[in-house]
């Protein structure tokens, strides 16, 4: 059954007849409903819509970022901004034995276009801040200081994300501050830049932070090889992970103490709200 809402010269939702009536981006559209529908149910496709479900609630968790990183080339391609994620990524997501949802963070991508790119560093923890210094021009192509910056934190465990306010390319860092309560998971971080035209450039992952005292009882290494270089006077905050070389790289980014490891470069701008 269909339903009007505004009047007989509106759009309307559901079907008439043969004729379904639907919204999509704000432009009311019909198409023909399907003669017939084969549904065998089997268990691989089964498989297929909770994958494609778990990873839909995904990227609608994402919605707001995207808008920033992936609207020009999703309006080219006449798609949404998740419709665009989901085929950038595609091939990254899996559900496991329990049917939770993995996802290849590494290489997640949450923009995409012609901006020149920049080179993010290592980050710097302090409490619950996070700045990135970065090279505003690592490829030496055509670039713009005024061109805006954005680092993405997302976080898994929460189902939660938070995307930094802007920062200018000539500033050469940005920070962002984590809510507390993120301390005790992983957050990933990813960063790219929108030129004035709303254009944006491709992503880059910069990295992920765990909490470094809930490794202390790991036995795969990682927590040995991501303390080995802090005093015993220090306490942990986070350690970045990343992957170089195809090996995981572990360092320490923060801790509670009168320093932190990998200061920020000096004379950087304050960031612009």
């Amino acid at each position: 059954m269909a339903k009007q809402r505004f009047g007989i010269n509106d759009g309307y939702r559901g079907s008439v007849g043969t004729v379904i009536g639907y919204q999509w981006r704000g432009q009311w559209c019909l198409r023909a409903r399907p003669r017939f529908v084969h549904n065998p149910r089997t268990e691989r496709q089964q498989q297929n819509r909770l994958l494609f479900k778990a990873v839909w609630n995904f990227a609608t968790q994402l919605r707001m970022p995207l808008r920033f990183g992936l609207r020009q080339t999703a309006m080219e391609s006449h798609m949404t901004e998740c419709n665009r994620f989901l085929r950038l990524n595609k091939g990254l997501f899996a559900l496991d034995t329990e049917g939770r949802l993995r996802v290849d963070y590494g290489n997640l991508a949450v923009s995409e276009g012609p901006v020149a790119p920049i080179g993010f560093e290592e980050p710097v923890v302090e409490g619950n801040t996070v700045t990135i210094p970065f090279e505003k021009n690592p490829l030496h192509r055509q670039a713009n200081g005024d061109d805006e910056v954005y680092v993405l934190a997302l976080c898994p465990g929460l189902e939660d994300n938070r995307l930094s306010a802007s920062a200018y390319r000539r500033q050469k860092s940005i920070s962002i501050t984590l809510p507390d309560d993120w301390q005790e998971h992983e957050v990933h971080l990813y960063g790219f830049v929108v030129d004035y035209a709303g254009r944006a450039s491709e992503s880059a992952y910069i990295g992920c932070l765990v909490d470094g005292a809930d490794n202390e009882g790991e036995t795969d290494g990682r927590a040995e090889l991501a303390l080995e270089d802090v005093t015993s006077n220090d306490t942990v905050v986070w350690v970045v992970s990343g992957l170089e070389g195809g090996a995981v790289a572990h360092n320490i980014l923060g801790v509670r103490s009168n320093h932190t490891l990998g200061a920020a470069k000096d004379g950087g701008d304050e960031l612009r709200e």
